[in-house]
């Protein structure tokens, strides 16, 4: 866990579940027969979950997200040619918004399950990653609704059925599950005992992502803080749907007790932003088996371990990408004036990153280290060293 990707999932939260004007249902179509059961393999990237379907004869790279509706390519989308359902103008989770259009997807197969009259959105614009990854749309929480979904790491396979006897679930390690608007599942966590509702989140790669606004109420409604403040920062590192985060006062803090289900996390560090909503992503897959029982509305989390400690040194600056070059996003704590919001990242040590494109930036990290040598280029065209520790 010790590493720094170097887009820090910058690439990587990724919903749309919050949209204004007419109000669209997701919530349509489905599995074309009952009784369906099938083991499918996932491979992962930056800590996301990617998944073969077949549509028209031909296999796809999707995303497997739980906090989005089911969304397809422009180019799909024009090879395909499918039925235009509406249009409506949709808002990421940094309020980003635009207008996209809505098909119906029929004989989509997510191994041996055929899906029908399912509602996907057209993006126009794919981002650069889901071009890097060959990535041609996501599957959402819509299509998996009517299914109860067991997410395993050890094995890297999702598993779908409409029936429950088919999966061996404990009910010891059960809570609610709520499904809200087109059905994203939210969760009941508790931080110090103070409980919280987030959505549960595959596109988010994080362990867990705090809103300012939810750490803004916990404050409000809590004579004694439930965290740590370890530092504050200032920037954005993440992109939504429709462009970037704006830049906004960000702070780093410890949780000394995060609980889902039986599962116990101590010493979780982490870093608001401007979300919409919190959430608990993929990152829990790492410490244990989760299953989404949608049809009967069930949250299942198996910890691989009782109590698992999280707490781990950071980075005091936060890179993120700007026009294909990596660039200083947030900058925490001390280095405030040393080190500026947008200088690029010339170099990290003696590896050179200048000219590298998005593509080859997707899978590069910083290897185990508590220090490292950073030469920046400030909007002036100066370049300068800095030596940076974690903290």
């Amino acid at each position: 866990m010790k590493r720094l990707n170097l887009l820090l999932i910058a690439i990587g939260i990724f919903n749309f579940h919050y949209s204004f004007g007419q109000e669209f249902s997701f919530n349509q179509g489905g599995a074309t027969h009952k009784d369906y059961y099938d083991v499918i393999p996932y491979e992962t990237n930056n800590d996301k979950i990617f998944i073969n379907v077949e549509i028209n004869g031909k296999k796809r790279k999707f995303l497997f997200d739980t906090g989005s509706t089911t969304l397809i390519s422009e180019s799909l989308f024009r090879e395909i040619n499918p039925a235009l359902m509406n249009k409506q103008v949709v808002v990421d989770m940094f309020k980003n918004k635009d207008t996209l259009k809505i098909v119906s997807l029929n004989d989509l197969k997510l191994g041996s399950i055929i899906f029908n009259d399912i509602p996907a959105s057209v993006i126009q614009s794919s981002p650069d990653w889901f071009k890097c990854l060959n990535v041609e749309g996501i599957i959402g929480s819509n299509m998996l609704r009517n299914s109860i979904v067991q997410i395993s790491s050890k094995n890297h396979t999702v598993t779908i059925t409409d029936n429950q006897k088919k999966l061996p679930l404990s009910k010891d390690n059960i809570s609610k599950l709520k499904l809200i608007k087109s059905s994203y599942p939210f969760i009941q966590i508790s931080i110090n005992k103070i409980p919280l509702e987030v959505i549960f989140d595959t596109g988010n790669g994080a362990f867990f992502s705090l809103s300012n606004g939810m750490m803004n109420n916990i404050i409000k409604g809590e004579k004694n803080k439930p965290f740590e403040t370890i530092s504050t920062g200032f920037g954005a590192n993440s992109f939504g749907l429709f462009g970037a985060e704006n830049n906004t006062e960000m702070f780093r803090l410890r949780i000394p007790l995060l609980q889902i289900n039986k599962g116990k996390f101590e010493n979780t560090i982490v870093e608001t932003s401007s979300i919409v909503q919190s959430s608990i992503g993929s990152e829990l897959l790492k410490y244990g088996t989760v299953t989404l029982d949608y049809l009967n509305k069930n949250f299942y989390f198996e910890p691989f371990e009782s109590e698992i400690n999280l707490e781990e040194k950071k980075w005091p600056v936060s890179p993120t990408v700007f026009n294909s070059q990596i660039t200083v996003g947030v900058v925490w704590g001390e280095l405030k004036g040393q080190i500026n919001l947008g200088d690029k990242i010339i170099a990290i040590d003696s590896t050179n990153y200048e000219n590298w494109d998005i593509c080859n930036l997707l899978g590069l990290k910083l290897k185990d280290k508590d220090k490292a040598t950073l030469t920046l280029k400030d909007n002036r065209g100066i370049i300068k060293q800095i030596e940076i520790h974690k903290e």
